[in-house]
């Protein structure tokens, strides 16, 4: 102990930074000078998630589950009365359930904002507090929250996102106009059938893109965002485009911008219309990707696909197809 008290402050809050959650709390206990430092020194969470699970009965209240790094919760309410469960029992009485996970929400905040790496809101029917702030330094996954919360839970994060993944039944138009969508840095996914115009697409400044749209992309969209994709995409990020042919007869090697070297590989099956081809040369990638892995089309009457398969057969995790 004499010789952490003998190190200097600032060194301190350098090794306070790599703590975990428990490690912080177990240090907070050791004197007063150790409670100020941890809660004095800035802490970023690996990862923050808050989600609602229905039970099997009809009669059952919802259940909350809270994640904070390693640390997990549960929230069960019965009669008023909710118990938060964390390897023991304890009941909290006069409060239900979605009160106590906004006092956790508090709880975890530094001058409140919840600092966090990776943030997950899964199918919570709770609307956030105007107040609070959610700091997600690298991605943000939002699994049916319903319509009515969804701007509202886009709206307290910082700063741009860099990977933003949206799961919803219906994505209203207004929220395409956020800045939390439009300014996404790196990879935006959204998936069902998402109404958004060629226009708002192109504005995306996400060049990595994985959007199902039914009928309200065009082809022409579609090759200016791959065009995006090639010159500005990280290597073994996802893009995948679901998009209609507004020309019945537009050829998909029109998708490919002509300075392009394209080398054909063997097909999958063109007697269904599935197309493979590799992107080798002909472009200026500014994160200095020479070659693209695999670009496979579909072309369908009425609609097209295209999605980039990377190396070793390696798909985007819960891919359209």
């Amino acid at each position: 102990m004499s010789c952490w008290q003998n190190i200097p402050i600032l060194v301190k809050r350098y090794l306070v930074g790599y703590l975990d959650y428990e490690a912080r709390c177990n240090l907070k206990l050791c004197s007063k000078s150790d409670q100020f430092l941890v809660t004095s020194t800035r802490h970023v969470a690996q990862i923050i998630s808050i989600a609602e699970q229905s039970n099997s009965s009809c009669n059952e209240l919802s259940t909350i589950i809270l994640r904070y790094e390693f640390r997990v919760l549960q929230l069960e309410e019965i009669d008023g009365v909710t118990t938060m469960t964390s390897g023991e029992y304890q009941k909290i009485n006069n409060k239900n359930r979605y009160d106590v996970a906004r006092s956790w929400i508090e709880k975890i905040s530094e001058n409140g904002v919840a600092n966090a790496k990776k943030v997950q809101l899964l199918n919570l029917s709770m609307p956030p507090s105007p107040q609070w702030i959610l700091n997600c330094e690298e991605s943000l996954k939002i699994r049916m929250v319903g319509r009515q919360n969804l701007k509202s839970w886009l709206q307290i994060t910082v700063p741009i996102l860099k990977i933003l993944e949206i799961e919803e039944w219906e994505i209203a138009e207004e929220i395409l106009e956020t800045r939390q969508i439009r300014q996404v840095g790196e990879v935006l996914r959204l998936s069902r059938n998402v109404k958004i115009s060629d226009e708002q697409l192109v504005k995306l400044a996400a060049p990595s893109l994985v959007i199902i749209s039914g009928n309200t992309i065009t082809e022409q969209g579609a090759k200016k965002v791959l065009k995006k994709f090639v010159e500005q995409n990280r290597s073994g990020n996802p893009f995948e485009l679901k998009f209609r042919k507004s020309e019945p007869n537009f050829n998909h090697l029109d998708l490919f911008d002509k300075s392009w070297t394209i080398q054909k590989l063997q097909q999958i099956d063109e007697t269904e219309g599935e197309y493979v081809y590799q992107i080798t040369g002909g472009f200026t990638n500014v994160h200095r990707v020479q070659q693209l892995p695999k670009i496979i089309i579909r072309d369908f009457v009425t609609y097209m696909t295209l999605k980039v398969l990377h190396p070793a057969g390696i798909y985007f995790q819960n891919s359209i197809w």
